[in-house]
Formats: C-alpha cells, structure tokens, sequence
C-alpha cells in the first residue's frame, strides 16, 4: 500500500498511476483513511464492507498515440468511460461502442493545435 500519496511513475511521457484506496462502507455511512491507503485502529463491525483498490503502473508514452480500438475495448470493459477516452486519449467512440473515426481525428488535431 506504498502509493497512497502518489501513484507509479509513468514513462517515456506517460501519465503517473493512480493512487491507493480503502473504504470502509458501513451501512448507509463511508469512511475513507485521512492517508488515503494507511489507518489503525478502524473498528469494523459484521456487515461492513472494506473496500480495497490498488493501481496498475504508470503509463508509457503519449497517450494520444494508442490505438483507438484498444480504448474503445477498454471502454467496454469498464476501465474508462466514454468521457475519459475523449480526454485522456482523444478518442471519440460511435454510439455503438465502436471508434468514430472522424471525431478521434478532430479531437487530435485540435490537441495538436493547441
């Protein structure tokens, strides 16, 4: 639980990962650490339910150079949301899921422009 204050590295122009997360749902209340991945002395009960997320590594290279139908699979598989292939990778995906081709072009130039 080493990443709670920031995540792995990226490289070569990749963004940093994400950061550790615990969270303790008790009911209708959530308790999330101060630090974020580290606390003592957390009391749980019968039901309750702690929730642990760790990050992957950091990415590697310019994100806007992946393969838009790698994003889009990942989009299907729930890692990101349609708004994060946009901004994260400037992707635009069609209304079936699938790339569209002509907004993925125009969100990457208009980042190249800028």
């Amino acid at each position: 639980m080493d990443h709670g204050r920031s995540g792995p590295l990226g490289a070569r122009g990749g963004a940093d990962g994400g950061l550790n997360k615990v969270v303790i749902e008790r009911g209708d209340t959530v308790y999330r650490p101060p630090h974020r991945s580290k606390d003592q002395d957390i009391q749980l009960a019968p039901g309750d339910v702690v929730r642990v997320s760790t990050p992957g590594g950091g990415g590697y290279g310019d994100a806007y150079t992946r393969d838009p139908k790698w994003v889009a699979r990942d989009v299907s598989r729930g890692y990101y949301t349609r708004e994060d292939a946009e901004r994260l990778f400037g992707v635009a995906l069609a209304a079936d899921g699938g790339v569209d081709a002509a907004g993925t072009a125009r969100l990457r130039s208009a980042r190249a422009a800028a």
